[in-house]
């Protein structure tokens, strides 16, 4: 199973809302993946700038300006993602989102430029979900969570999250990756 379409876990979900608050649309989703009742799939195109349009959001996904939307995009390719998350940000929503710890990526400069606050995850590394909602256990490369502000943010932090932070109970057991 590709990294792309690994599920974000309950506790990471759970840790954004406890944060900022609820989720109102998930910007990366699957039909099983979802973490909110309102999500785009691939097919809906979160890349596409007519997704922005007020209206479209306020009558088709019930999502109003200072909304908070989660993006846990494609790892393969998360630039495009998080250019347009930058944007989504300008108009007024809040986005965060989850994606590896890799200060030498364009998409990472990005954040770094756009982001109130950029949250590098300390002491272990996250249990992605498979598409059966299990742990998988073949996650080789540290995250990072991200908060974009509505109407962008001059505020900029960063915030070291410790692992137990996020898995209070301890991280789940993993299943190997075949």
């Amino acid at each position: 199973m590709s990294n792309d379409l690994w599920r974000t876990p309950p506790e990471v979900i759970d840790y954004i809302k406890s944060r900022f608050e609820v989720i109102k649309l998930d910007l990366c989703a699957s039909m099983t993946g979802r973490v909110c009742e309102e999500y785009l799939t691939e097919s809906d195109d979160f890349l596409l700038d007519a997704n922005l349009d007020v209206e479209i959001n306020e009558s088709t996904y019930n999502l109003f300006q200072g909304d908070l939307c989660w993006m846990n995009p494609p790892y393969s390719n998360p630039l495009p993602f998080v250019k347009q998350a930058i944007k989504w940000s300008a108009a007024g929503y809040a986005v965060a989102g989850i994606l590896n710890n890799d200060t030498s990526t364009k998409w990472y400069l990005e954040l770094e430029a756009n982001a109130a606050i950029i949250m590098p995850i300390m002491g272990g590394r996250i249990a992605f979900l498979d598409d059966n909602g299990d742990p998988i256990g073949s996650n080789n490369k540290p995250q990072l969570m991200f908060y974009l502000a509505p109407f962008g943010s001059k505020t900029k932090s960063v915030e070291h999250v410790h692992i137990d932070e996020i898995y209070p109970n301890g991280k789940p057991k993993k299943n190997k990756v075949k």
